[in-house]
């Protein structure tokens, strides 16, 4: 995944419901979770289409791209 890519939310939350559309505008990666734990992850913010709450950060496992 990447910044500009379309994803639907594949996990409903407080004012997003599963299956809603959005757009990745930012990507980060967060701080490693020990000091054996080289890997990390990332954290993406969302712009919803159509929703009140305009933004909000998700996980990769919480997204899919839409092809």
């Amino acid at each position: 995944m990447k910044v500009g890519d379309l994803v639907t939310n594949t996990r409903a939350s407080l004012g997003i419901p599963k299956g809603s559309v959005g757009l990745i505008i930012n990507k980060q990666k967060s701080a490693t979770a020990g000091q054996y734990d080289d890997e990390g992850y990332y954290v993406y913010e969302i712009q919803w289409l159509g929703r009140r709450m305009s933004h909000s950060r998700r996980m990769a496992r919480d997204l899919e791209v839409i092809e």
